[in-house]
């Protein structure tokens, strides 16, 4: 059983962070070891170091969470948070 306090990536949307990650843990799922994921502050970040929800795909790409609340109600899909366009305060 392995418990990960999260930043399994320096970037949460970069898709080579994501591959390096599962090459590094592939001993563990080979050996049939439970991997359990918290979520860390490095996979919502993007490509600019930038706080971003759409960058947690790779998260959720990489791991087979759960997709019910403890009450087994559906949790929320995850939707891109909109970006203010560039130049306004």
């Amino acid at each position: 059983l392995a418990f990960h306090t999260g930043d399994f990536v320096d970037r949460g949307a970069s898709r080579t962070a994501w591959k390096r990650f599962a090459i590094d843990v592939a001993p563990l799922h080979a050996a049939r070891v439970p991997l359990y994921p918290v979520l860390g502050n490095h996979e919502y970040f993007d490509h600019l170091f930038l706080r971003s929800r759409s960058a947690l795909a790779g998260y959720f790409r990489t791991f087979d969470l759960p997709r019910k609340d403890a009450f087994g109600r559906p949790l929320p899909k995850t939707q891109p948070e909109a970006r203010p366009p560039q130049g306004s305060p």
